[in-house]
């Protein structure tokens, strides 16, 4: 099946790297389309063939899980005392950095290692 002479397809969005947007036919009048988006959120993108638009709206969710952009945070970072709870939140987040949700893993493992101690004060009466 060779591609028809006359099909022209493009792509445009706002949420996408158009440079890196490619169009492959497949045969039998079926193009695949590759995008890369820039955000996770709606996004529509506005595929053009010869001329005629089709609007086609979708969800960018965030990719797989980054520990290089991953941050925490809270008053469990900076101390603790044993034997009583202390808190942090831990924010994942994909290599674009966008903030994973909710649901995206399912859970993650965590190494605490001590780095510094602190002496404790010594109290005289």
């Amino acid at each position: 099946n060779e591609e028809p002479y006359y099909a022209i397809v493009a792509v445009e969005s706002e949420n996408i790297l158009s440079e890196k947007t490619t169009v492959e036919y497949r045969g039998s009048g079926k193009y695949a389309l590759i995008v890369t988006p820039l955000k996770t959120e709606a996004t529509t993108l506005n595929i053009k063939l010869n001329g005629d638009v089709i609007h086609f709206n979708t969800s960018v969710v965030a990719g797989i899980f980054d520990s290089s952009e991953t941050s925490a945070s809270g008053p469990g970072l900076k101390q603790a005392i044993a034997g009583e709870d202390s808190t942090f939140i831990i924010q994942s987040k994909d290599s674009g950095g966008n903030k994973k949700k909710k649901y995206d893993d399912l859970h993650f493992e965590v190494d605490l290692v001590l780095v510094e101690r602190q002496p404790l004060p010594v109290q005289t009466n």
